[in-house]
C-alpha cells in the first residue's frame, strides 16, 4: 500500500531499481511466512466508510475494527482475475469515414432537430414578451449543425473577438467562417440558442428544480452514446475536470491549485489508453449548507457501476480512495488502485502514522 498525504502533489512513479528492491523485500517476507500464502478474499472485509474530502476523517486507533476484522503485517498472495471485457469501438465505420462520421455517432440528427425546435420556441416566447424581431427567422437542424461546427472552429482558431472572424482583411481574417454565415445571423443564433424548454423547469428552491435544465436535453442523449459507442480497456481512470467559466452560476467552483481555477467541476471516467470519456457527472454543489459525506466514494460507484463484473482496474487519486470503496468494488468484481490519505477511516495505526522517507519504501 502506498500512503499519500493530502498535499495534492503528483506522484511521478518508481525507478526500476526501486521496484526491484521492493519486490525482493516482498519475496523475503513471503518466505518468512510460508504457511500464510492462501488467497485473501477482500469481500470478507467490511470497514467503516470514509467521509468526503470536506469532512475530517479520523484514522483507526486499533488494528481491529467494529466488525472484528483485523489487519496483519503478514503479506499474503491475492489472485488477480483476468480481465474479461472486450475493449474498443462498438461500431466499425468504413475505411473512408471522416471526422464528421465519428461525430454523428455521438451527436445524432434527432438531437439537432430538437435543438432547432427549442431555439425556435425560445425565440417565439421572447418576441411575445418584447415584440417582433425583424432580424430573426426560424432556424433548421441543418443550420444548427453548421452553427455547432462554427463553435468548434472558433474553439480551435481563437480570435480576440467575434467580429474578427468577419474581417474583410485577409491579413487578419483567421478562418473562412464569413463565407458560410453572416455576422448578423450568427449574432441572432447566439441570442436565441436553446436546447431545452425552460418553462418546464420549476423555479429555484422549488421541488424538482434541475440546475442543469439548460443542457439536460443534450446530456440525456450524449451520455448513453458515450457508454455504448466504446468499451474501455482493462485500465480505467476516474478524476475531476474543470470547464472554464467566469459568469454567474450557482455551482461555479473555485479551485486555486488547478490550471483552470474557476469553472464547472465535472467528474469523469475515461480510458487512459486514448482519453475517450465514457461517463461524466456535473457537480452542482452542496444541497443547502450540508456537505455530502462520502462524495468521492459515491462518484466512483456511480461512474463505474456500468462496467462492474469485468475485472476492470480503476485508478484514482486520494480524493476518492477509502477502504470501504476498495471492498465494495472487489465484491463487484472490479479492482482499484489509488493513493490514500492517512486520516481515512479504516487504516491501521501502523499505516496511518508511518512516514515513508524514500520512494519504494514499503510498510
Amino acid at each position: 500500500m502506498y500512503s499519500s498525504d493530502d498535499s495534492g502533489s503528483d506522484f511521478e512513479g518508481f525507478a526500476p531499481e526501486v521496484v526491484a528492491a521492493a519486490e525482493k523485500k516482498l519475496l523475503d517476507l513471503l518466505e518468512l511466512y510460508p504457511n500464510d500464502l492462501s488467497d485473501v478474499d477482500l469481500s470478507d472485509l467490511d470497514f467503516e466508510s470514509s467521509d468526503s474530502e470536506d469532512e475530517n476523517d479520523d484514522a483507526s486507533t486499533s488494528n481491529t475494527n467494529q466488525n472484528g476484522d483485523q489487519w496483519t503485517d503478514r503479506l499474503r498472495r491475492f489472485t488477480i482475475e483476468d480481465f474479461n471485457g472486450t475493449p474498443g469501438p462498438t461500431t466499425i465505420l468504413p475505411s473512408d469515414a471522416n471526422e464528421i462520421d465519428f461525430f454523428n455517432l455521438l451527436f445524432p440528427s434527432e438531437l439537432l432537430e430538437k435543438i432547432a425546435e427549442e431555439t425556435n420556441r425560445y425565440a417565439e416566447s421572447e418576441q411575445e414578451k418584447k415584440g417582433q424581431d425583424p432580424k430573426w427567422r426560424a432556424t433548421t437542424a441543418q443550420e444548427i449543425r453548421a452553427y455547432i461546427g462554427i463553435q468548434i472552429v472558433m474553439g480551435i482558431i481563437v480570435a480576440p473577438n467575434q467580429d474578427m472572424y468577419f474581417s474583410n482583411d485577409s491579413l487578419f481574417k483567421p478562418s473562412g467562417i464569413n463565407e458560410r454565415i453572416t455576422r448578423d445571423r450568427l449574432d441572432k443564433l447566439n441570442q436565441y440558442f436553446h436546447v431545452s424548454d425552460n418553462s418546464q423547469n420549476p423555479r429555484r428552491g422549488q421541488p424538482g428544480h434541475d440546475k442543469l435544465a439548460h443542457v439536460r436535453t443534450i446530456m440525456d442523449v450524449i451520455l448513453p452514446k458515450l457508454k455504448s459507442a466504446y468499451n474501455p480497456h482493462k485500465e480505467v481512470s476516474i478524476d475531476e475536470a474543470m470547464i472554464a467559466f467566469t459568469g454567474r452560476l450557482g455551482f461555479k467552483q473555485y479551485v486555486p491549485l488547478k490550471p483552470t481555477k474557476r469553472g464547472i467541476k465535472v467528474w469523469m471516467r475515461a480510458d487512459p489508453h486514448n482519453g475517450f470519456v465514457n461517463e461524466f457527472q456535473v457537480y452542482t454543489g452542496k444541497e443547502g449548507r450540508t456537505a455530502e459525506k462520502g462524495l468521492g466514494e459515491r462518484v466512483v460507484r456511480d461512474l463505474s457501476r456500468s462496467i462492474w463484473g469485468n475485472y476492470h482496474h480503476i485508478y484514482y487519486d486520494n480524493y476518492f480512495t477509502s477502504i470501504q470503496l476498495f471492498n465494495d468494488l472487489a465484491e463487484n468484481k472490479t479492482y482499484a488502485c489509488g493513493t490514500i490519505r492517512t486520516n481515512r477511516k479504516g487504516l491501521p495505526p501502523t499505516i496511518a502514522k508511518s512516514k515513508l522517507k524514500k520512494q519504494g519504501d514499503v510498510i
